[in-house]
């Protein structure tokens, strides 16, 4: 195989093991994206072949006569024009991916934080309710979590922002009330073993915890 198309096939080969990712995957159905950059990639990589084949004039307007140059100019020139291609398609890719897929991906699967609610703080005890009725015990605990936060956030012992992490919230927690803060760093063990650890909840958890937030509520209405 001559050079210049071995080198063709490798950055085929290249393209093609990009746009097998999982980022390019969609469950029980091919990618519209991966698809479109996969007949763009085609379609330039033919269009470069016909204007350097020496057999085989380009139908453009501008025309490219190989016979001015030597050989080993002409394949130096294939391999840079191949090259600048596959940079421009990986650039198009990247940016395709980023604002587009992934930035759809990741919206749609965005894990709910504290301060989505602080405008509506019921409404995260109520999807808790709903999640515990159907037995969804990890994802109730999520939200539990949540709302135990805002509690803690109405009786002004933290400040929920959008930067913070739960660390940050314990060391709020330790420095206004250690007795919670000793609750709170159980909680959000359980907590993270869930949510990152595949540790499974049950609903004798999610009835200690509730047990708990119900206290820091009854506390506040009555402070």
């Amino acid at each position: 195989m001559p050079q210049n198309e071995s080198s063709e096939q490798m950055i085929r080969d290249k393209v093609d093991k990009i746009l097998a990712g999982r980022e390019f995957k969609t469950a029980g159905e091919g990618n519209p994206i991966a698809d479109m950059i996969r007949r763009l990639w085609d379609s330039f990589r033919e269009w470069i072949e016909r204007i350097l084949s020496r057999n085989r004039p380009t139908e453009r307007e501008f025309q490219f006569n190989p016979d001015f140059f030597d050989s080993g100019f002409v394949n130096i020139l294939k391999i840079v024009l191949i090259i600048a291609a596959v940079i421009i398609a990986f650039i198009l890719l990247r940016i395709i991916v980023s604002r587009v897929y992934l930035a759809r991906k990741s919206k749609k699967s965005r894990v709910p934080e504290a301060y989505d609610y602080l405008d509506n703080p019921d409404s995260a005890i109520n999807r808790m309710k709903d999640l515990l009725d159907r037995k969804e015990y990890a994802e109730a605990l999520r939200y539990l979590f949540i709302a135990v936060l805002l509690e803690l956030n109405k009786r002004q012992i933290i400040v929920i922002e959008k930067w913070k992490t739960n660390r940050v919230y314990l060391r709020e927690i330790n420095s206004k009330n250690q007795h919670i803060a000793a609750k709170m760093k159980e909680f959000s063990f359980l907590f993270h073993a869930c949510r990152y650890g595949d540790r499974m909840a049950d609903e004798l958890q999610i009835n200690k915890w509730f047990d708990f937030y119900r206290g820091l509520k009854e506390a506040c209405n009555e402070g």
